[in-house]
């Protein structure tokens, strides 16, 4: 028995003295999300999208969903409509993704603008189908416009028959201060855009993300993977900012997920926030590593809530200090 005592660090002295309690685990609220890109779905993303819902169905995502799937060039409303549906599960939310896609800036009657690409290595903009403008930076628009393409996203969305929540994400993490001004005009009162840029600068070999994380410090120079939702003062009303704190299954390991949530589940009190994501177009390559950080962390009995961003917005509204 005294051996037991000793090593519990112990001595004989403590016993019948109450146990000291050890400070409580903090409440990890982990919310998730799938970016929806607007260049393509295909059959194996979908698939591996399918198996993950399927791994997971105790998780409530929210889809940020960029409408240019349906502003493409040849594109068939009704497929991409049945397509997105086919992944949207009870509980989840919908959310506007802004990547500045030509047919999409178009269909908003805005005049299309030009510039470098924040992700090739000679600038050049990509393309997909027809269409340029997805790795565009955002701010090259105005408020004005960026509210008109906004308010184009979210028709789209709701003409197909899918309710938006006022979350929105920048493409490419790109909440500067005209995009979120434009975004909180436009209603969306909770944005995820916020990123460490250490996520991409760090990923080996891949010159794109370094050249992305170099404009994204610029943008979150206060942003790293500890990061708790803020408020952002906009000339339109406040944000709440919502980190994504975890990055994206495309640059983070699923060890590296599961090891920010359970850093988080070490501190004192709570609750904790830690946002996880990954990308629908490129799911077949990604999403069974947020599947399998998701897999440890429950083995593990790792207390957390699962919710989407907006329901941690409404969380960390609680939490944060009143004024």
């Amino acid at each position: 028995m005294a051996a037991l005592w000793l090593a519990a660090g112990c001595s004989d002295s403590d016993r019948g003295k109450p146990a000291a309690q050890a400070p409580a685990p903090a409440q990890v609220v982990v919310s998730l999300s799938i970016d929806w890109e607007g260049a393509y779905i295909e059959e194996e993303g979908q698939a591996a999208l399918t198996r993950f819902r399927t791994d997971n169905p105790d998780v409530s995502v929210t889809h940020f969903i960029c409408p240019a799937y349906y502003t493409k060039p040849g594109a068939v409303a009704g497929d991409n409509t049945a397509a997105l549906r086919s992944q949207i599960r009870t509980g989840d939310e919908v959310g506007v993704h802004l990547h500045a896609w030509n047919s999409l800036v178009q269909a908003a009657h805005v005049p299309v603008r030009t510039g470098r690409s924040f992700l090739t290595a000679d600038g050049h903009l990509m393309d997909f189908d027809g269409d340029a403008g997805f790795d565009l930076d955002p701010t090259i628009y105005t408020v004005t416009e960026l509210r008109a393409i906004l308010s184009t996203s979210r028709g789209l969305l709701t003409s197909a028959g899918f309710k938006v929540a006022p979350v929105f994400r920048a493409g490419g993490w790109l909440g500067a201060p005209n995009v979120l001004e434009a975004a909180r005009a436009e209603g969306f009162e909770v944005d995820a855009s916020a990123i460490d840029p250490a996520w991409l600068g760090d990923a080996e070999g891949e010159e794109e993300f370094q050249q992305l994380a170099v404009r994204l410090r610029q943008v979150w120079p206060k942003v790293d993977r500890t990061t708790q939702p803020f408020m952002i003062d906009t000339p339109a009303g406040p944000v709440l900012e919502v980190p994504d704190s975890g990055g994206m299954a495309d640059q983070v390991t699923s060890e590296e997920m599961a090891d920010l949530v359970l850093r988080a589940a070490q501190k004192s009190g709570g609750p904790v926030f830690v946002h996880l994501g990954l990308h629908a177009e490129t799911a077949d390559d990604h999403a069974e590593e947020l599947s399998s950080a998701l897999g440890n962390l429950r083995r593990a009995k790792v207390p957390m809530q699962l919710v989407t961003v907006g329901r941690a917005a409404e969380l960390a509204r609680a939490a944060l200090p009143k004024k």
